[in-house]
Order: structure tokens, then C-alpha cells, then sequence
């Protein structure tokens, strides 16, 4: 199973700025464990780099979340 989402990352905005870009990282995680139904989440390194892009993470981000047979979720950019 294969699906876009586009995720709303803007309450990583209430942290401060140091904290931001990780926190952002860890809310894609348990946003997609939420629409997915899986624990087991692998985010791709270009994703998180391109959250991660100057220690700002973008407000919205679109991803591709492709859902695998062992209950493996990976999450790329898309």
C-alpha cells in the first residue's frame, strides 16, 4: 500500500529554535504511525535532511508513506 500525505509540522514552531528540527523529525514519525497503524517507521535520510535544512523545519512537508507485508512503513520524500 502506497499513499501521499501532506503533514503539518507547524507545532514544532513552539519549541525552541535549537530543539525545532529534531522535534519536527520525531512529530513526521508519530504522524505517520497514527495514519498508518504501524510502529515500525523508516524514514528515508533525505527526508529528515531536507526537514532538518538549516536547523528550520518547513511548515508543511509532503511524503510518500509506502506500507510493506511485515508491517514496515518507509517514508520518503514526495
Amino acid at each position: 500500500m502506497e499513499r501521499v500525505y501532506t503533514f503539518n509540522l507547524r507545532e514544532a514552531y513552539k519549541k525552541p529554535y535549537y530543539k525545532r528540527a529534531n522535534y519536527a523529525v520525531r512529530l513526521l514519525r508519530k504522524l505517520v504511525v497514527r495514519h498508518l497503524k504501524s510502529e515500525d517507521v523508516k524514514i528515508d535520510p533525505a527526508l529528515a535532511e531536507f526537514v532538518r535544512a538549516s536547523g528550520q523545519p518547513k511548515p508543511r512537508v509532503k511524503v510518500k508513506a509506502a506500507k510493506f507485508e511485515g508491517g514496515t512503513v518507509k517514508v520518503q520524500l514526495a
